[in-house]
Parts: structure tokens; sequence; C-alpha cells
């Protein structure tokens, strides 16, 4: 068993009320079985309501210069300096419990726009993006409406 941030605080969830979340499983709910924390969508955004990714808008996304997702710095400071989840999950672990993400498959928008390159590979992302076609079908009016 285990707590997803999105089902309590929706799209905008700091690593201070994360580790909050994870004292008090370790603390109160542990010994009854749960011990998953998730950091679910929009940790790769600032300043997002859970109503922003089914909107008109598409929010601004922190991606590597391959056009990964990472972390916030602004809502996970201990990422900075390419540190990603690491830290956070170190303290997740500190507590005995198991720590995980919410990502999304195939590329992000933002690594489209920007036409990343693709680790590892001669490939960009916008032509990886525009072999397949295909949208993920719940946010697909982010890109029918444009910025």
């Amino acid at each position: 068993m285990g707590w997803d941030s999105y089902d309590c605080f929706g799209g905008n969830m700091t690593e201070a009320e994360v580790k909050k979340n994870a004292d008090y499983m370790a603390d109160k709910l542990k010994l009854s079985g749960w011990e998953y924390i998730v950091v679910d969508i929009l940790w790769y955004c600032d300043d997002q309501t859970s109503w922003d990714k089914f909107s008109n808008r598409r929010p601004f996304q922190y991606i590597d210069e391959f056009g990964r997702l990472i972390p916030s710095p602004k809502i996970h400071p201990s990422s900075v300096g390419g540190k990603g989840f690491k830290p956070l999950a170190d303290y997740v672990h500190s507590k005995g419990l198991k720590f995980g993400i919410h990502i999304m498959r195939g590329i992000p928008r933002q690594a489209v726009d920007k036409n990343t390159p693709v680790k590892n590979s001669t490939s960009r992302a916008a032509y990886l993006f525009l072999q397949t076609g295909k949208l993920c079908v719940w946010t697909s009016t982010l890109l029918k409406t444009g910025s």
C-alpha cells in the first residue's frame, strides 16, 4: 500500500510536504503495511494546479539537455545541481519506505519544441515525435490549443 501526492495535494506538492507525509506514514502507517511514497504528476513544473494539466495552457517543464524531465528546483530544492530525486528518495528510504515518481510516457512537449538531442542516439526529439504522430489522449488538448 502507498500514498500518492496527487490524490491529496493535486499537482503542486513541495518537497517539504512530501517529507512530512513520509514522516507521518513511517510513524503511523508503516506497521499496517503502508510502504510507498509516490510523487505524482507536475513535479517538473513550478506553481501548477491540478487543473493546469487539463487547461488550455502548456506549463513550463524543467528538462535536461536531452529533453528528459527533471524536478523543479523551486518545489524540490534538494534536486539542484543535477541531483534529481536522489536526496528525497534517500530521505524516504531512511524512514524504511519506498519512493517512486509518476512520469508520462513519451517525449516531453518542451523537448519536442526545442528539438533536443536524444541521449546516446543520432535522433532528435521532434523527429521521434513526428514518427508516431500520437499524443497521450487525456492530455492531447494541450497541444491542440497552443501555448
